[in-house]
């Protein structure tokens, strides 16, 4: 290269990095932009909770875009909790704008698993990361980002429990016995119970079964004892059922039944519940 062609050379270096430089800048212009709208909670239950993510993607061009896919990644008091993907088609129309909805359902029985210390907890903090492709015409393919942090309830079951076992009347043809079924609310809201099923097996033999249909209330971190009177008979049971309720040893038992109601927390609403129970006992006088 001799001298009298080096300004030419040095000219069009800087008119060609000034040319990529506005190239970079125009697709900047021209890439699409998200941030998250909007969260809410769809649904809630005590198994689990569905999350709705409102993403709005503003387009700055005078042609329509299309989404070409999403994924997530969900974190939970910063422990990875959760991730997933969607092939979300949506468009967003020239110069406009256009929410993109994405739902989440987190089941609570996986996520004990997956995180812990969440057992005990009212509440949990959440941090989500989103990513979204969107294919613009002539830039291709643009990797847009978004995040939101904000809590999620965790609201627990109730639980049943076999309390005191009492015999109230001992005759010759049968028995009354007082039983306890305790009602226990771990959540921070109350409950209203009207309807509880339940039947007690003793010693793999079924004794009673049945259905309270008045209303409990039970209040937050509180817990409630219904006593239910119950007439066994020794013809139906058998003799052994004598021996069972004179006798000081424990006795196996399972305690099965269902549960409906009405949560004081307005986004769970009625509920209807299974339960279980199992220990033993020592019936007293």
């Amino acid at each position: 290269m001799n001298k009298h062609s080096t300004p030419w050379f040095l000219l069009s270096l800087v008119l060609l990095f000034s040319g990529c430089a506005l190239f970079e800048e125009e697709m900047d212009r021209r890439t699409p932009t998200a941030s998250v709208e909007g969260t809410r909670i769809a649904a809630l239950s005590f198994d689990s909770v569905d999350l709705m993510v409102d993403v709005r993607i503003d387009n700055p061009n005078p042609v329509g875009v299309r989404l070409a896919g999403l994924d997530y990644d969900l974190r939970l008091d910063g422990e990875r909790a959760l991730s997933g993907s969607s092939d979300n088609r949506s468009e967003i129309p020239a110069r406009d704008s256009g929410v993109v909805s994405i739902p989440i359902t987190l089941g609570f029985k996986d996520l004990y698993g997956r995180v812990g210390g969440l057992r005990g907890k009212n509440e949990v903090g959440y941090d989500l990361d989103l990513g979204l492709s969107v294919d613009v015409p002539l830039l291709g393919v643009r990797r847009l980002s978004a995040n939101t942090a904000s809590t999620l309830p965790l609201p627990r079951p109730p639980q049943v429990s076999l309390g005191n076992v009492r015999v109230d009347h001992l005759g010759l043809t049968g028995a009354r016995i007082l039983m306890d079924l305790g009602v226990t609310n771990p959540n921070r809201f109350g409950l209203d119970l009207d309807a509880l099923r339940y039947s007690l097996t003793v010693e793999g033999q079924s004794w009673i079964s049945g259905l309270v249909e008045e209303t409990t209330r039970v209040s937050a971190n509180q817990n409630t004892t219904l006593t239910i009177p119950v007439d066994l008979n020794f013809a139906s049971l058998g003799t052994g059922l004598y021996r069972m309720l004179t006798e000081s040893r424990a006795l196996d038992y399972q305690l099965q039944g269902s549960m409906t109601g009405t949560a004081g927390d307005s986004a769970l609403g009625r509920f209807d519940l299974d339960f279980e129970d199992l220990g033993n006992f020592r019936p007293g006088r």
